[in-house]
């Protein structure tokens, strides 16, 4: 089965959008095209436990691990993420960029109309703030 990333968070509205799932490639794809647009990653930290007296966790890498292995999105960061989708997205070689990166990350072959809508569910989750990821087997 192939994996996929899940992204969640408690929602900061009522009704407001608390959970966003893509393929593992897509993921990739992600990370990738906001490096192009200029995201300086922030580095993401491990999910800590209630009650922990780690007030500066060391920064790791944007690789989902398990489930019981999550790792954190700062708000900073993922808003700083957003900002680069944007411009990717409002970048006339945008076309060129998503089919290179599509090809390289393995992403499924859609077009990019149907990227760019994916991509703005992305935007909008991301200018969400704060959010924990994992990487998860897909469901038959």
């Amino acid at each position: 089965m192939p994996a996929i990333v899940r992204l969640y968070r408690d929602a900061a509205e009522l009704r407001g959008r608390d959970l966003f799932v893509c393929s593992a490639s897509e993921w990739q794809f992600l990370l990738e095209l906001a490096r192009t647009f200029g995201w300086q990653a922030n580095g993401t930290t491990y999910e800590l436990p209630l009650g922990s007296r780690i007030t500066d966790a060391a920064r790791r890498n944007y690789e989902p691990g398990a489930t019981a292995d999550k790792k954190e999105v700062s708000g900073d960061d993922a808003i700083a993420w957003a900002q680069a989708l944007e411009r990717a997205q409002q970048s006339p070689h945008f076309d060129r960029f998503a089919r290179t990166l599509m090809a390289q990350s393995g992403a499924d072959e859609r077009d990019l109309g149907s990227v760019d809508r994916w991509l703005a569910e992305f935007i909008q989750y991301a200018f969400g703030g704060a959010f924990a990821f994992a990487l998860e087997e897909a469901s038959k």
